[in-house]
């Protein structure tokens, strides 16, 4: 109508009218909706305070990022903070704390926004005048909110509050950049045919071929036989004075812990780390929080010839894991064990709080 001559104001003023209502008449429905209605989907604690509080438009966005926390290998770490920075929400790393607590997922966490239900006109307060005290007044009722919460909700409130005042402390990191996961990966090995349709083989095949069928290189098994490991010295009261000085041939890591031991030989300790590794794939994909990093650990522990390359060493921390689930033995003070990770201490379950102490302690 308006791309012609064939209406006027008062006509275009009636239909754009009409419209209006319409959309006006939709949007209390939803918020209407929102209020009294509660779908299944949304029956799960964490939505329990929100539900007739913020919009069903809301929980679907709160609900999409609650599926990414439930994935089997999410790591808060990858979280984007899109829904935070965005739309105000709680994003996957936050949920997945109240996740992890059992606890609903409060409603100060959510943006005004979301949580406003009705078309009435929003009343800005002027703080103009006299604006020192509404924020000494506004400090106090922070303080008091802050009183009021448990453990975990004062910890979450005391970042946002450091990241407000130090921004250069903010827990944000960049992005990483996508993989491209589609079509076949391209090789690097040396001498392969690029034509050849022979795909790399499954976790599950890599695992199958080397648990139970790995063999001990018998060059490297003449090798180590006719050669004594040296053995450490201890103390009468059972503490190790002296590590052995073992030869340095890239297998000095799996030769030190088999004088520990007390083994003859070296490629035992490779043999039984590759066995309890092969044999608890699920556990340590949890452990190491990336499949790969299982299959380049299995990769690292089969080499079985004289000398070992880099790529063969003994890699810490994750064959000390293997060593100490396999041997069932515990690290002494002074241990070579790198520090905690920082992301461990923010992040950890409630179970392994005194995990830490242990750990340092020895």
């Amino acid at each position: 109508m308006l791309g012609n001559s064939l209406g006027n104001f008062q006509t275009c003023w009636v239909k754009c009218h009409s419209l209006f209502e319409a959309c006006h008449t939709t949007i209390k429905a939803s918020f209407s909706k929102s209020m009294n209605v509660a779908k299944h989907k949304f029956t799960s604690n964490l939505y329990n305070n929100l539900q007739g509080v913020v919009s069903h438009v809301t929980l679907e966005k709160l609900f999409d990022e609650i599926k990414k926390v439930k994935q089997p290998f999410f790591d808060s770490r990858d979280c984007d903070h899109v829904l935070r920075k965005v739309y105000g929400l709680p994003c996957a790393h936050e949920v997945e704390e109240y996740a992890y607590a059992d606890k609903p997922i409060p409603v100060s966490t959510v943006d005004a926004f979301w949580r406003k239900l009705d078309l009435e006109p929003v009343v800005i307060d002027d703080v103009s005048v006299d604006i020192d005290n509404h924020f000494e007044d506004a400090v106090g009722d922070m303080a008091q909110v802050y009183k009021s919460y448990d453990q975990e909700q004062r910890l979450l409130f005391f970042r946002q509050m450091r990241e407000l005042a130090h921004p250069g402390t903010t827990n944000l990191v960049e992005p990483k950049p996508r993989i491209n996961t589609r079509g076949r990966p391209k090789t690097s090995k040396k001498g392969s045919d690029p034509s050849s349709t022979k795909r790399d083989p499954s976790l599950f095949e890599y695992q199958e071929s080397m648990v139970g069928s790995c063999s001990v290189d018998e060059e490297a098994m003449m090798y180590d036989v006719s050669e004594t490991l040296p053995s450490p010295t201890f103390s009468k009261k059972g503490k190790l004075q002296k590590q052995p000085n073992v030869m340095g041939d890239g297998h000095c890591g799996f030769r030190t812990v088999a004088s520990l031991m007390g083994f003859d030989i070296w490629p035992r300790v490779r043999q039984d780390l590759m066995n309890e590794l092969g044999h608890n794939i699920p556990l340590y994909e949890d452990a190491f929080r990336m499949k790969e990093r299982v299959q380049e650990v299995l990769e690292a522990l089969n080499c079985f010839t004289k000398t070992a390359g880099l790529d063969n060493w003994f890699l810490l921390p994750y064959m000390g894991y293997l060593v100490a689930s396999t041997y069932n033995v515990s690290l002494g003070a002074g241990h070579p064990l790198p520090p905690v990770d920082t992301s461990w201490l923010t992040y950890h379950r409630e179970i392994a709080n005194g995990w830490l102490t242990a750990y340092e302690a020895g």
